[in-house]
């Protein structure tokens, strides 16, 4: 039996952790969110673009892993069901319950919408179609939707690959990647996906047309499913760790300055636009395996933080956005500085998550299964 790989759960916390600054970073971006402080900052939005560059690849890459170990000792079946348990029910509990105040505190603020929440629940909160143009929408949760489908798709793959021949496949691909810079070289099917299909289907979160992300994350989750099946790929990413770091941080900065002055550019120009899509294409997967090497050399050990933490995860991933936007929608009101408010943002919601998971959530069953952990 292969020993657990404390780096993937430790990773799959601080990707959840990360998301309290991320998230709230997007209130002082000029891009559109659910939220807006008056006064916006172009430093914040520089953290943003870097850790957008990663972050949801990284959850997709690290889902793809734990299904590696699930599927060591689950059949298909049992696999699937627990999806379900996992994925489906804390979806469809999130819709109806979590979801429905980011709504209220979005449309108070844009004053389309006046007066409390008990009397928006009934009236509006799933009146005039799918968001943005109604208020039917699964906000942050759209990663458990398409975690959930891709889960049923890939299933026959993966079992698939645990198969002599499909582990033939992964053999040759692993004595592939044991060549110098070779493991660097998987960003070309996802530049390929992005060049190929973002012009047709820009990505949305609204699961019907959204094919290129689908491609995308799809690919990205079965390379996680793919990196944990031979450990000769785990001794591949740390050689070639410190470079991917290295080079990542070189291309995070050029890809930045092209952010900051010159622009991404659109379908007038769009040779400009195939070149920035393959540089941040090559950036993303630079920064994954950059992370994969980190987090094997510092994080690979257990202890009852990871065990705590680790449970915490998903309620906390479902609630923390909510959270920030409510938190949020007050601090803006202040007079402070956007440093101050960043900080009251960040800190408080991060508190009152926590606090939310361990009176409402961690000790009482009914309430653990809506949140998609297991009964204690």
């Amino acid at each position: 039996m292969e020993t657990r790989r404390y780096d993937i759960d430790w990773l799959r916390v601080l990707a959840v952790l990360i998301l309290f600054p991320f998230h709230t970073a997007q209130i002082f971006v000029p891009w559109d969110w659910h939220l807006k402080n008056e006064e916006l900052s172009v430093a914040v939005g520089v953290f943003a673009h870097f850790i957008h560059q990663w972050h949801m690849p990284l959850f997709f890459l690290i889902s793809g892993a734990a299904s590696w170990y699930a599927l060591r000792s689950k059949t298909g079946g049992r696999y699937l069901r627990e999806r379900v348990t996992r994925l489906f029910v804390p979806l469809v509990f999130g819709m109806l319950v979590v979801c429905p105040p980011q709504l209220y505190f979005e449309r108070l603020q844009e004053g389309l919408f006046s007066g409390g929440y008990f009397s928006f629940f009934p009236r509006y909160s799933f009146d005039g179609g799918p968001y943005p143009e109604g208020n039917i929408s699964w906000q942050h949760l759209w990663f458990l939707a398409y975690l959930f489908l891709y889960s049923f798709v890939a299933l026959p793959v993966f079992i698939w690959l645990k198969s002599e021949s499909g582990k033939a496949r992964i053999r040759r691909l692993a004595n592939f990647c044991e060549k110098r810079g070779a493991i660097l070289l998987l960003f070309i099917p996802l530049a390929i996906v992005r060049v190929t299909l973002e012009p047709f289907w820009p990505q949305t979160h609204d699961l019907i047309s959204d094919w290129m992300l689908h491609a995308y994350y799809q690919l990205v989750f079965a390379y996680g499913f793919i990196l944990m099946a031979d450990d000769r790929f785990t001794e591949i990413i740390n050689r070639h760790g410190p470079l991917a770091l290295a080079a990542g941080v070189v291309l995070m900065s050029v890809y930045l300055v092209i952010r900051l002055t010159i622009g991404v550019g659109g379908w007038e120009n769009p040779g400009w636009w195939v070149i920035v899509t393959i540089v941040r294409t090559i950036n993303t997967w630079l920064w994954l395996v950059a992370i994969l090497w980190l987090g094997n050399r510092f994080l690979d050990r257990p202890g009852p933080a990871l065990t705590y933490c680790n449970e915490a995860a998903l309620p906390v991933y479902i609630l923390h956005q909510t959270v920030i936007v409510a938190i949020g929608y007050y601090v803006v009101q202040a007079g402070w500085s956007i440093g101050w408010k960043f900080t009251v943002i960040v800190t408080t919601s991060f508190a009152a998550t926590m606090l939310f998971y361990e009176f409402l959530v961690r000790r009482w069953n009914p309430v653990r299964v809506l949140f998609g952990m297991r009964r204690k």
